[in-house]
Parts: C-alpha cells; sequence; structure tokens
C-alpha cells in the first residue's frame, strides 16, 4: 500500500527511512539520489525509484493520479521506442482513472529507466518491474502490456503469480511474431520493416539524412495502429501454464 501523501505532486515526502528515490535534473542531465530516505520530486511526467537488479537500477514510471488503497492497481508497460507518455490517454480518461490505480513502468532500454548493465533481457525488466512494486509497497495488480510489454507482462505473472492477478496483452505475439498473430492484427514488423532494410542496405555518405518517406510511413504504421486499436479493441490475455497470448492492435 503506498500512502496518499507520498504522491502528492510538488511536495518533498519522506517516509521508509532506508529507501532510495530518485529524479532526473534535467538542469545537469543527471540522477539525482538521497540515500537516507524516500523522495519524490515532481520534476517530469516520469518519477523513477531505485532497485537492486542489475547491480542497482532506476525504473522509470508514472502514476496517473495519487494513490488510492481502496483501488485496485493496472500496471502499465509500454511498447518498443516508447515511454509512460503512452498512456497519457489513460491517464487522462476520468473514468478509467477513477476504476483504478494506473502505473506506467518503462522496461529496460526505454524513458529514464537505467542500469549499470549494458546487457539486459525481458526477464530483467519482468524482475525489475515486480521489485519496483515491492518498493512502492503494492503487493498485488494486474498488469497491461503493450507489443513488447505484453512479453513483460506475461514474465511477471510467472515469477510471481501471487502479486499479479491477471494481465492483459495488447498486439503482443506470445509465441513468435508469426503469421497467425499478424492475421490477429499483432504489428506485421516483416512488411514494415523489408523495404526499409532492402533501402538502407547499400552503403551511403556522411551527408546521408533518413528518407523523410520513411518517417512518414513510421508514422502512419502508428497511427493506423492506433486507429485499430479503438476500432477492435480485441486482445487475448495469457495465463502462466498456457505460455501464449495475441491481441488485437
Amino acid at each position: 500500500m503506498v500512502p496518499d501523501d507520498v504522491l502528492e505532486p510538488e511536495r518533498l515526502t519522506q517516509v521508509q527511512p532506508e529507501a532510495t528515490m530518485t529524479t532526473r535534473d534535467h538542469g545537469s542531465g543527471r540522477l539525482c539520489g538521497h540515500q537516507s530516505r524516500r523522495e519524490w520530486k515532481i520534476m517530469t511526467n516520469a518519477e523513477t525509484v531505485t532497485v537492486p537488479h542489475l547491480g542497482t537500477s532506476t525504473i522509470g514510471h508514472r502514476f496517473g493520479k495519487p494513490y488510492d488503497d481502496l483501488l485496485p492497481t493496472l500496471v502499465m508497460v509500454n511498447s518498443f521506442s516508447t515511454s509512460v507518455e503512452l498512456y497519457r490517454p489513460q491517464f487522462a480518461h476520468e473514468e478509467l482513472s477513477g476504476t483504478a490505480n494506473l502505473l506506467a513502468l518503462e522496461p529496460y532500454g526505454h524513458g529514464q529507466t537505467r542500469s549499470s548493465y549494458e546487457q539486459f533481457t525481458y526477464w530483467d525488466s519482468a524482475v525489475a518491474n515486480l521489485q519496483a512494486l515491492e518498493a512502492l509497497r503494492i503487493r498485488e495488480a494486474f498488469v497491461l502490456g503493450t507489443s513488447q510489454g505484453g512479453w513483460v507482462a506475461a514474465r511477471m505473472a510467472m515469477l510471481a503469480p501471487g502479486t499479479v492477478k491477471g494481465i492483459i496483452a495488447l498486439g503482443t505475439s506470445m509465441d513468435y511474431e508469426s503469421q497467425r498473430s499478424r492475421d490477429l492484427g499483432c504489428w506485421d514488423g516483416i512488411g514494415f520493416c523489408t523495404p526499409a532494410i532492402d533501402v538502407l542496405a547499400d552503403s551511403v555518405g556522411d551527408d546521408w539524412v533518413i528518407p523523410g518517406e520513411l518517417v512518414d510511413a513510421v508514422l502512419k504504421e502508428e497511427d493506423s495502429r492506433r486507429r485499430g486499436r479503438r476500432r477492435h479493441p480485441r486482445s487475448c490475455t495469457s495465463s502462466p501454464s498456457r505460455g501464449r497470448s495475441c491481441g488485437g492492435g
């Protein structure tokens, strides 16, 4: 359980003396840690919490609003190359935020999450997320994962079935990016990436810039996926015993 006053914006609050909280100082670009107490200081949309995994990591996260221990918690794990900002529409949705505590966690390689190790896997992100929940004193939660986030969500459920009460995998190919998953509406990485790979296969000079057509294609693809999720909010959840699921979007 997280006390409400810990999550009040624009406040500095002391609780649990042995823990460490950090925030990013945008003036210097450094991560500022406080060893003697847990502190929250709202400077960006994402905060960080320190966990022991991979030789100490800072995990980027964002709550939609002050924590309410009377509500269930929905953890949201973002897709590749995105951050907690992916879930801004969900944070802004009054009905949804009034139904559950919304907590977005950034996996390794994304947003403000940092590690002292250069190599990591989705299993590492799952372990770190579970440690982040423990540091935030959240005993149980449902976990939603978008695209690669679904892989992290499933791993969290397998590692800690007592903590993760259920998962929602959106646009996630739990076996591999198979034709079946693409037919269900998951991302068609082969169809999208192959033309770009073919174009970029040749050597380029120092004056090369990314083609505007490729940028437009990426933006068009993301817009199409967003529209598809709104029209067809189909998703499949997976139990750890089955070990696979697919979802539309």
